[in-house]
């Protein structure tokens, strides 16, 4: 019947499709494999430049080795020589004015109050220093101020005491 024939038909049409499909994978996995092929040759050639490639290098800095480990010992050298010196300098410039700042102190301490504090004018850790060191001297100075009023306040205390006891006597 005319109805078998129709599908019959389409599945031949279908069946052709198919391979036709079925020949271009075929065709298209013949060149994919033709394509591994290069790649896979391309690979064994970049592969074996890699390898000079890395020798060479490997042979240019074991040349070099040498050459930067005198110029890491003498930078190094060089480099200490100049901390030092630094440090010193540095050193020198910090325990100088402490020093001085000591014996200062221990003038102050010792009850000179006619000592001058140095290095008030500064803009660092010793010139707070000093600006303490100035404090405590003002203050002693004060405090002997001080004393010597109430001594003086005490003997006109006593004076009018005994002023008073000659007057009653």
């Amino acid at each position: 019947d005319d109805a078998s024939k129709a599908l019959a038909e389409a599945l031949r049409q279908k069946a052709e499709g198919y391979h036709a499909k079925f020949k271009e994978v075929v065709d298209l996995t013949a060149q994919q494999a033709a394509a591994d092929s290069a790649m896979a040759e391309a690979a064994s050639s970049v592969n074996e430049i890699v390898v000079r490639a890395g020798e060479d290098q490997q042979a240019a800095m074991i040349a070099q080795q040498g050459q930067s480990n005198s110029l890491m010992i003498i930078g190094t050298l060089v480099a200490l020589g100049l901390g030092a010196v630094f440090a010193f300098l540095i050193g020198r410039g910090i325990s100088h004015p402490i020093n001085v700042m000591t014996a200062v102190m221990k003038r102050l301490a010792g009850g000179d109050l006619e000592v001058a504090v140095p290095a008030q004018g500064r803009k660092d850790e010793i010139g707070e220093m000093a600006g303490a060191v100035q404090v405590f001297k003002d203050n002693a100075i004060e405090k002997l101020h001080m004393e010597a009023e109430q001594a003086e306040r005490e003997r006109r205390a006593e004076a009018e005491k005994r002023q008073a006891m000659l007057k009653m006597a």
